[in-house]
């Protein structure tokens, strides 16, 4: 079945197909279920459940799991407060809605991300408590700088309660925050059990409020947090133009059913090393090397299955097919995979102790989009578009030594009156992958500056 993006839904019609994953949901009974949902083309939209059909959807979501659905209407927001996300279209699901969990769907699993986030500026939150139209929940990431102990106490209407406050900083801007109840108590618990600093703390789906004209956050039904989740590890975003794909190596390998790492052929077995087993019939995954440049430079890139797959369509054994349709011998490189060729793409990498400490101008790619997602020109203020979201360890590190505090430069905008939402990430040129300016002792002379013959020996 061929399936709809989100993105391109509109109210023309009402039986459309998609496939998301189910990342949050705000629950109340009296007036219906608000889900969050993610496809693989990382875009995000809301859907509710009107009360007259909360019991037909009772047992139909759970966060996490891959979905497809199909029969549903599109509708305009019109009034409605606490919005997730900065779209003007929502899902309706009524009584003719079919929704259908997917098993065991390992492609959809690799490309639909748990988590999709639209991070704000801490230094512009303030501006948008002026702003008449505030009925938007906010995603926000920063290290924690202060916080209070979890207080209990009896409100004027002598319940009891309990709230936490806290303070995130960017290196520039700082906002409040205090969380309420039982989520507050599982945050402070949350906080108890982290031993590493910074501790760096992602809030998605939080409620700005204004307190004696101060701005503050806080949480409602639909708002999570996470504390130095994966999203906070050493990771930047370039953009780059593929100069070659090398075709003298492998473009697949052979991987293990069960953790998926690269299994070796002994004794005419193949075995995982990892799993410390015989696998009878390894999966067959993608694997490709791309030479790389920007305007200041040049790099080798490596893409595995997930980032190939999701730019080709296609899988190993989709491509090995076209082959022997097209009578090409299959020990040959595909010329699919030599599309990349020529192209723009924007790049998340990860950086390894390798590229840290040693050197190494070799990167691994943790995610991948054809053009430049984030571009001066045509970035627009009202895209709900998300690429990357991570921020850099070594950036955590930065924002906790007061003598270095510092943000990514997220290029004011010209129009004051509206607030616009963080860009992704920063855009990193391959020769500033070095930061001579942080202290963090992450820092590496010429990380990306290509050594002499490395060329050749690659």
């Amino acid at each position: 079945m061929k399936f709809d993006t989100l993105d391109a839904l509109d109210n023309s019609k009402y039986e459309w197909n998609i496939k998301d994953s189910y990342s949050t949901k705000g629950k109340r009974e009296f007036k219906g279920r608000n889900l969050l949902l993610l496809d693989d083309k990382h875009k995000r939209m809301h859907a509710f459940i009107w009360p007259n059909y909360l019991q037909e959807f009772k047992n139909s979501f759970d966060e996490g799991k891959i979905y497809a659905i199909r029969n549903f209407a599109v509708k305009s927001y019109r009034k409605e407060s606490l919005r997730c996300i900065k779209s003007d279209k929502q899902i309706w699901l009524s009584n003719y809605t079919k929704v259908s969990l997917i098993w065991n769907d390992e492609k959809s699993e690799k490309m639909i991300r748990q988590n999709e986030f639209d991070f704000f500026d801490l230094g512009e939150i303030a501006d948008m408590i002026k702003q008449e139209a505030n009925n938007h929940l906010i995603d926000i990431i920063g290290v924690l700088k202060d916080r209070d102990v979890l207080r209990h106490f009896t409100n004027q209407n002598q319940v009891e309660q309990r709230s936490i406050k806290f303070t995130l900083t960017d290196g520039n801007s700082s906002i409040k925050l205090c969380f309420w109840d039982d989520f507050g108590k599982s945050f402070d618990d949350a906080l108890n059990k982290e031993i590493e600093n910074p501790i760096v703390i992602i809030v998605a789906g939080g409620k700005l409020n204004d307190y004696n004209g101060e701005p503050y956050v806080s949480n409602v039904a639909a708002t999570r947090f996470y504390v130095n989740s994966d999203h906070c590890s050493r990771k930047v975003m370039c953009q780059v133009i593929v100069k070659t794909v090398k075709d003298n190596m492998d473009w697949n390998y052979r991987a293990c059913t069960s953790c998926h790492e690269e299994v070796e052929f002994i004794d005419l077995k193949f075995k995982c090393q990892t799993c410390k087993r015989i696998v009878p019939f390894p999966d067959m995954r993608f694997r490709l090397c791309l030479v790389v440049e920007d305007a200041t430079g040049g790099a080798a890139i490596i893409l595995n299955d997930r980032e190939v797959g999701n730019i080709v369509g296609r899988t190993v054994y989709d491509v090995i097919t076209e082959q022997q349709r097209e009578n090409e011998a299959t020990d040959e490189f595909p010329k699919c995979l030599k599309l990349f060729e020529g192209k723009q793409y924007t790049i998340t990498i990860l950086l390894n102790e390798d590229n840290i400490n040693r050197g190494s101008n070799t990167y691994l790619a943790v995610d991948i989009s054809e053009g430049f997602e984030i571009n001066e020109k045509n970035a627009s203020e009202d895209d709900d578009s998300y690429g990357g979201f991570k921020i850099s360890q070594s950036s955590a590190q930065s924002v906790a030594k007061e003598d270095n505090l510092k943000t990514p430069d997220t290029k004011k905008s010209a129009n004051t009156k509206k607030v616009r939402r963080m860009n992704n990430e920063e855009i990193i040129t391959i020769t500033e992958l070095d930061d001579e300016n942080d202290d963090t002792g992450l820092q590496n002379e010429s990380l990306l500056k290509r050594k002499k013959g490395s060329d050749e020996a690659g």
